[in-house]
């Protein structure tokens, strides 16, 4: 049997994190990085899976359980388990790193899921079906997760999102964008659970800035569908306010947002993914090697990605 594999594209979010979790509408977008798993199967029992990043794993099919740094492949050969009557062999190619906040575990888990459906089905899974397979592996996974990256990693360009009840609503163009890493990435998990705990606390304040975030996704998702991205800058700057508000954004993403905003290209800005560390997304498309700007940015590791958002989301081929 040939060799077959699918891809998915990284992701960013726009607008909407943490309030996508409480039922609020989230912007996030597919970019062009991504994530390809190739399956080739076997003639007898054993898995294995191999990344040039991360190492090797070797087990069989009456093995199989969840391991690091594997977590969310394993779980899915896990999940399929009663299916396999051969093993195979997994390789795992990404053309970015999955420290850099654009949305790894949701790629590798699309690919992961269609990957293994193609082969076992002999058929595609529509992306309705795979966004909800793979959003359950997410969060099994993790323990949560609203599954906007999912989407996004799904169906490419940039999504409208909900979570219940589900929506996923392709807009009609795609912004110009540049993404800063800071250097850093918090766990998402670990940045939820905090925010979680802060909202238990003190929920009026905390659910009213969730209101607005999602009043915010109505105002871009029409400014997106105009392409009047001087306006869906303007949002992504009053976002920015609502993240420091809820303790997203720290100083020295603050201070990096501001030098983005200092470039005339540059519309408007925000820290993208959970907070207290990951990307800066912009809408304007920036010089290249504009940052790091001083020594000091360089040894924290703050770097500009070249990145534009693709319209292909999850691909199937074979050879």
């Amino acid at each position: 049997m040939s060799k077959l594999c699918a891809s998915a594209p990284a992701t960013l979010m726009l607008l909407g994190e943490h309030a996508v979790l409480h039922g609020y509408h989230a912007l996030t977008c597919a970019v062009n990085r991504r994530i390809q798993i190739s399956l080739t199967p076997r003639q007898d029992s054993n898995i294995t899976i191999y990344s040039a990043r991360l190492g090797e794993f070797k087990t069989s099919i009456d093995s199989i359980k969840m391991k690091e740094p594997f977590k969310f492949v394993t779980r899915a050969i896990e999940n399929l388990k009663p299916e396999f009557n051969i093993g195979f062999d997994l390789e795992i190619e990404a053309d970015f790193s999955h420290q850099l906040g654009l949305g790894s575990s949701a790629a590798v888990s699309v690919a992961i899921v269609a990957v293994l459906n193609r082969w076992l089905k002999d058929k595609e899974l529509d992306k309705r079906e795979l966004f909800l397979q793979t959003r359950q592996l997410v969060k099994s996974v993790q323990g949560l997760g609203s599954g906007a990256d999912v989407a996004a990693s799904i169906y490419g360009g940039t999504i409208l999102y909900c979570m219940e009840p589900l929506l996923i609503e392709k807009l009609s163009y795609n912004p110009p964008i540049t993404a800063v890493y800071s250097g850093s990435k918090k766990p998402t998990v670990e940045v939820v659970r905090w925010l979680e705990e802060e909202r238990q606390k003190n929920p009026e304040r905390v659910n009213s800035i969730f209101k607005q975030i999602d009043s915010a996704c109505d105002l871009a998702k029409l400014a997106i569908n105009q392409a009047d991205w001087t306006t869906l800058g303007r949002i992504l700057n009053e976002n920015q306010n609502y993240m420091q508000a809820l303790g997203l954004s720290n100083s020295m993403l603050n201070n990096l947002n501001q030098q983005i905003r200092c470039y005339s290209a540059i519309l408007g800005s925000k820290i993208s993914g959970s907070g207290l560390g990951d990307c800066l997304i912009a809408i304007g498309e920036l010089n290249a090697e504009q940052f790091p700007q001083d020594v000091t940015q360089a040894q924290l590791g703050v770097q500009q990605l070249k990145l534009a958002i693709s319209q292909e989301g999850v691909h199937y081929a074979s050879s």
